[in-house]
C-alpha cells in the first residue's frame, strides 16, 4: 500500500492510499501505470470527507513530474486527476513558496454529493509528498509501468 499525502495548513490535508493494484506488474492501464482502487480523504477547515477514488500510478507520476518542477522552480501548476474525474485539482506555486490546492472530489457521478476544496501548504510540506511519490515509482515505475 502506498500513501501520497498532500499536508497543508491549519492541519488540512488531502491523503491517497492505494488499497488494490490490479494487474501489477502483467498488465498496465490505459491510462497510463497501474489501476489503483484507493482510499481518499480530504480535510479542508471545518470539511471532511473520506471515499473511494480509482487512479492509475500513472496519473500519480504525471502529477509527480510537474510537482517536482514546480518545487525546484517555486512557481508553477501540478494537475492531480483521476482518470475518472472523481478528483481534479491542482496544485499552485506562488513565487514565495506558498502552495495552494484547489479541486473538486465527487465519489459517485450519479449522486449530487460534490466537495469543491482548498488547501494552503508552502514548500516545506511538499517535500514529503514528493519523497513519498518517489517511493511508489520506485516500485511501479513510470507511467508506462516496471
Amino acid at each position: 500500500m502506498i500513501e501520497i499525502l498532500i499536508y497543508g495548513e491549519n492541519g488540512n490535508y488531502l491523503k491517497i492510499n492505494t488499497q488494490k493494484i490490479f494487474d501489477f506488474p502483467e498488465t498496465t492501464c490505459p491510462f497510463g501505470g497501474y489501476d489503483t482502487e484507493s482510499s481518499i480523504e480530504i480535510k479542508a477547515s471545518s470539511y471532511n470527507v473520506k471515499g473511494l477514488v480509482w487512479i492509475s500510478t500513472g496519473d500519480l507520476y504525471f502529477f509527480y513530474e510537474k510537482l517536482k518542477k514546480c518545487y525546484e522552480n517555486l512557481r508553477g501548476e501540478a494537475q492531480l486527476s483521476s482518470y475518472e474525474n472523481n478528483l481534479v485539482s491542482v496544485l499552485t506555486f506562488d513565487k514565495f513558496g506558498k502552495a495552494t490546492l484547489k479541486g473538486k472530489f465527487i465519489e459517485k457521478h450519479h449522486e449530487n454529493n460534490l466537495l469543491e476544496f482548498e488547501i494552503i501548504s508552502d514548500q516545506s510540506y511538499i517535500k514529503s509528498t514528493i519523497l513519498q511519490l518517489e517511493k511508489m515509482i520506485e516500485i511501479y515505475g513510470d507511467n508506462t509501468g516496471v
